[in-house]
């Protein structure tokens, strides 16, 4: 990935047609100073690159945070109202996934994972944010009907990354209730070391 390609001068000067089809001829590459590289290719236009080396799979990165730590969120909600949730509501539940997108026009995926429990009928709330941005990316809720029922939480969100600045993607967690992660109301460490809640995020090339 870190040889110089010949003659690709064109991507310099936009042309991403010509500089796509020299790299295609060009791939084994060599060293000439001045000259772009497959990283620079990629950078610029990352959907060119891929096709002219023959790429056909979208994913540029994927990074994860799995926790199995129990906890316990009791009343702290985001509140049942037409406000979007604050990232000074519920509590942090500690899936923090930094990640440096590779490219502005990609898409980034947030794929979220909660054990939940509670110890009545209650509501847990979950919402994406994103540093330390007060608006919540996106956030829902579902209801547990009763004490020690137990439900997987899934959500996912995509978005634009829109730059290529580091950035902290987290969770929060609240409730109407008592609501219990990775765990029951009456069983703590249940299923022994095998319950685990996860956030995984993967950056992907966006849809030509």
């Amino acid at each position: 990935m870190g040889k110089k390609i010949h003659e690709l001068d064109a991507l310099a000067n936009g042309d991403i047609a010509l500089a796509t089809t020299l790299l295609a001829a060009k791939a084994t590459g060599v060293s000439d100073a001045g000259k772009i590289t497959l990283e620079q290719l990629f950078t610029k236009d990352p959907a060119a690159a891929r096709a002219a080396l023959g790429i056909p799979f979208p994913l540029v990165q994927r990074l994860y945070a799995v926790s199995g730590t129990e906890a316990q969120v009791n009343g702290n909600g985001f509140g049942h109202d037409n406000t979007i949730p604050q990232n000074n509501e519920g509590a942090a539940y500690g899936l923090d996934v930094p990640i440096t997108p590779k490219h502005a026009s990609n898409i980034i995926l947030l794929d979220v994972e909660l054990n939940c429990s509670s110890g009545a009928a209650a509501t847990v709330q979950v919402g994406l944010f994103v540093d330390n941005v007060a608006n919540a990316l996106r956030a829902w809720g579902v209801t547990i009907p009763n004490a020690d029922y137990q439900h997987t939480y899934r959500m996912r969100h995509f978005v634009v990354a829109g730059s290529t600045d580091l950035r902290t993607y987290k969770v929060r967690v609240g409730s109407s209730g008592n609501v219990f992660i990775n765990r029951t109301n009456t069983q703590a460490d249940l299923y022994n070391t095998v319950v685990t809640s996860s956030l995984l995020v993967e950056e992907f090339l966006p849809a030509s």
